[in-house]
């Protein structure tokens, strides 16, 4: 699953996952502040070059640990 307020960015993930034959990639649109998942949705999350580029590193932080499952 990926997330980015760009659809551009994430219409360049499309492509790329369709030619090289990826199939069980999601992209869609949200902001790492309020992320569009349940509580405890994921069992990793990984964020490249981001967090030193937000206004608020501690909000999204927070967010992030939100949707991460616990003690797994």
């Amino acid at each position: 699953m990926g997330v980015d307020l760009d659809e551009g960015s994430l219409g360049v993930a499309r492509e790329l996952a369709n030619k090289q034959g990826v199939s069980n990639v999601r992209v869609q649109t949200g902001s790492v502040y309020v992320l569009p998942f349940s509580d405890a949705s994921f069992d990793v999350i990984v964020s490249n070059q981001v967090v030193n580029h937000l206004n608020g590193p501690i909000k999204a932080l927070e967010e992030i640990g939100r949707v991460l499952k616990l003690g797994e």
